[in-house]
């Protein structure tokens, strides 16, 4: 039996091979000579695509802005343990507006007004005090969660009807938006479930003093809790683990850089849209080892407020659990360095050194009072400054990033650097593409713009 001849679809400079029907209503088209090989103008055609179309997929400014919440979310959650360990009390008055980082607005107004708060260790201030009362904080929070909920469906529910065209796209970046949201409302939800588990020495509500704890009203509240801790711990990571696994592809660092760099380009040159509508900037941000980093903040975020919790009537013990969380997650991303750009995970194990350096003068702090103590840099107006310097530290080393980030864009918008920050397929060099890698892409995307032109 003669054996079937296998021939290449492109032969020599021929779009259609010999033999094979011009479809109706095209041109037999040639592929010149000079083409036959993708060469670097072929690079330039899509630097040219991109701007044209301006469809953007670089998340510096969006992981920036998480990265800078993050910390001082957490640094807030320190604040309103150190309370009770206590730090110095000029301290609080200088940086009380941090609870507003946190949504915290129990803490604040507790701050806020004077006479309230006594810096006393391990004391508990009575609710009846504080001029705002915790049970209208929970009616704020579960009307900004119904007028969330709300929003998306009112939204999804309008274009399906009206059978929009851009149902998928406008959607897409409706859960871009909200994806963001829901990672900068989980530690103020949190904190604010964080302080219904919180009971006082008396087997009373610490924000509700008029509550039992585990009694009465107070199930109310903790069901309430326990709702919004399964949505942002367990659901909205799980999601976000499942959306990576479905659209992620690569068994090694290699692979999933160049998938990403596919899928962005093509995104970026309208060849076609999954990199939006299929989520892909859940993981775009990050290399392969890093893959899930978004879902693993998640859970991450979960330790401290167990801690928050679970040691409010054990100050020392709380102290010690959170600088043992901060520097061990200081230590893990060392070795992990989730994101794909060097200087964002350099910026986010300053933040948890920060975080852990902090949490050693709360330890230390809460483990003497003012008849054992063993050291002058303990006492109120030492430790103060200790505080501050770690703080400016960490404060002048974000400065100095955000400038990077802003002279880098605004020179690569005016041409005068060639190179962006955020990995694009002109610019990876051989350590994220090999040669042949980068052929193969070449090659592929050339081969898109031939048949989008067709159509």
């Amino acid at each position: 039996m003669k054996q079937k001849e296998i021939r290449p679809l492109l032969e020599g400079n021929e779009l259609y091979p010999k033999g094979m029907a011009t479809p109706k209503g095209r041109i037999k088209m040639y592929i010149p000579e000079d083409k036959v090989e993708i060469d670097d103008d072929f690079e330039e055609e899509i630097l040219m695509t991109e701007r044209r179309r301006k469809r953007r997929v670089s998340l510096l400014w969006q992981d920036c802005f998480i990265l800078f919440l993050d910390f001082l979310q957490f640094f807030a959650i320190y604040q309103s343990m150190a309370l009770r360990w206590t730090w110095p009390k000029a301290w609080f008055s200088n940086t009380y507006f941090v609870f507003l980082f946190n949504l915290d607005v129990y803490e604040f107004v507790k701050l806020h007004t004077s006479g309230v708060y006594n810096s006393v260790q391990d004391y508990s201030t009575p609710s009846s005090s504080v001029p705002v009362k915790f049970s209208d904080i929970s009616i704020g929070w579960l009307v900004v969660i119904l007028m969330l909920i709300a929003v998306y469906s009112i939204m999804y529910g309008v274009l399906w009807y009206r059978k929009s065209p851009a149902l998928m796209t406008k959607m897409a970046y409706t859960r871009r938006v909200y994806y963001v949201i829901i990672q900068a409302l989980t530690l103020p939800l949190a904190t604010y479930a964080g302080h219904v588990f919180q009971c006082t020495d008396t087997d009373t509500v610490d924000v509700m003093n008029e509550l039992k704890c585990f009694s009465g009203l107070h199930w109310l509240y903790v069901t309430f809790s326990l709702i919004i801790l399964f949505f942002l711990f367990v659901l909205f990571p799980a999601y976000m683990v499942y959306v990576t696994r479905s659209e992620s592809v690569g068994s090694c660092p290699k692979h999933h850089e160049s998938f990403l760099l596919l899928k962005e380009t093509e995104y970026k040159v309208g060849l076609n849209k999954s990199w939006l509508v299929a989520d892909m900037f859940v993981f775009s941000s990050f290399r392969f080892w890093g893959l899930y980093h978004r879902a693993v903040m998640q859970w991450l975020k979960l330790p401290i407020i167990i801690a928050f919790c679970a040691g409010f009537q054990n100050i020392s013990s709380q102290s010690l659990a959170v600088t043992l969380l901060f520097f061990g997650y200081f230590v893990v991303f060392i070795f992990v360095r989730p994101y794909r750009i060097l200087i964002y995970n350099i910026m986010m194990l300053l933040s948890f050194l920060t975080l852990g350096c902090l949490g050693i003068i709360g330890s230390m702090v809460s483990r003497y009072n003012v008849y054992t103590l063993s050291s002058p840099w303990l006492l109120p107006q030492y430790s103060r400054w200790v505080l501050t310097t770690i703080i400016t530290s960490w404060a002048v080393f974000w400065f100095m990033f955000l400038v990077y980030l802003v002279v880098r864009s605004i020179l690569y918008q005016r041409n005068l650097v060639t190179t962006p920050l955020w990995p694009t397929f002109s610019s990876s060099n051989n350590d994220h593409l090999s040669q042949q890698t980068k052929k193969f892409l070449k090659t592929f995307l050339h081969a898109r713009f031939v048949l989008g032109k067709l159509d």
